[in-house]
């Protein structure tokens, strides 16, 4: 059963010795473990004595890299660079060209210079490999041997330049990218539904209707509700670039299936703000009911009661179908409303 149970720093029998180990990542199902200690002393600044990113487990491989990454190419602008005679002249390293090179770094230990994008990120199956793996050393051609490296659009140094910024700054990565869609989209839509509610706040206030006669977008008059929301996107630029034509066409919030669910929301928390208000106090109903001219039996409900100012208030609680519903039913809707709160 032991190989079922994960134990803790202190259950480590004392006979079993305690690794100092990390998750890095996962491959085929299985956890890919590596010493820290290990990977931190495969680290080192000179680039002559590094291990090839290709010999490490590829689960560990961007770990490697972000490690490198953050300790910047190795650039000794001190130190002293040995001289070579290359014909008649002594010819060595210059300072000046690691930092006129972001990508050049200098091994003391080789008395190399060597490409740090390449190293991270270049492909070795082609190329020019002086700079990657073996070392440049001919100091006499070195400016026009580094442009030569450089190369054109789609070299490999110049892929490699783009894999390592884009490594460097993650907010350029896929799954970043999607995550800030998602963020903008999400803004957008509570933008759009925040204007749409105050517009229905506004309309139901002040005991308008919502709809016009015709709705279409050619039409003078299409209703309060799409001429208030017209009038605020045009008097504040936040709100005009995500609503009506700027929002998606199943998106923008405005059909009449979505006016009723804010309707009923409002409604919603009208009524456990009433009931709110009674709390436990005595109240009194009063109903009357009307005939339409469908013939439909139409009952008011408003509730009169005294508030903790000692105001006497009648609200209106809704109009209800006699046949649907009656005054019992009325009193236990309340009861569940009350039990919610």
């Amino acid at each position: 059963m032991d190989r079922y149970i994960i134990r803790g720093a202190s259950e480590n029998p004392p006979n079993e010795p305690q690794n100092n180990t990390t998750n890095i990542g996962e491959s085929s199902g299985k956890r890919a473990m590596i010493d820290t200690n290990m990977l931190h002393n495969e680290i080192v600044s000179d680039t002559a004595k590094r291990k090839p990113i290709k010999e490490y487990e590829p689960t560990i491989r961007d770990d490697v890299r972000r490690r490198y990454v953050q300790m910047g190419p190795y650039k000794p602008t001190s130190h002293i660079f040995p001289s070579t005679k290359y014909g008649d002249r002594q010819r060595s390293f210059q300072a000046s060209w690691l930092n006129n090179w972001d990508w050049l770094e200098y091994s003391s230990s080789e008395d190399a210079a060597f490409c740090f994008w390449c190293y991270l990120f270049g492909d070795k199956r082609a190329g020019d490999q002086a700079f990657a793996k073996k070392g440049f050393r001919n100091w006499k051609k070195a400016l026009s041997k580094f442009r030569d490296h450089i190369g054109l659009d789609g070299s490999v140094h110049k892929n490699a330049q783009t894999l390592y910024f884009g490594f460097k700054d993650q907010r350029q990565s896929i799954t970043r990218k999607f995550s800030l869609g998602i963020e903008v989209t999400g803004a957008a839509y509570r933008t759009r539904l925040t204007v749409s509610v105050d517009v229905a706040r506004l309309l139901l206030g002040l005991g308008l209707d919502f709809c016009g006669n015709d709705k279409s977008s050619t039409s003078i008059r299409k209703g309060n509700f799409l001429e208030i929301l017209s009038w605020y996107s045009l008097r504040n630029i936040d709100v005009g670039k995500v609503v009506k034509q700027n929002a998606p066409v199943n998106h923008q919030l405005t059909s009449l299936y979505i006016r009723k669910q804010i309707v009923g929301g409002c409604a919603s928390e009208t009524t456990k703000a009433i009931i709110s208000d009674i709390a436990d106090k005595y109240f009194s109903l009063l109903l009357d009911e009307a005939r339409d001219n469908s013939v439909k039996e139409q009952m008011v409900v408003i509730i009169r009661y005294v508030n903790n100012l000692g105001d006497n208030l009648e609200r209106f609680f809704g109009v209800v179908l006699v046949a649907t519903a009656c005054v019992e039913r009325t009193f236990s809707a309340m009861n569940v409303v009350k039990s919610n709160l």
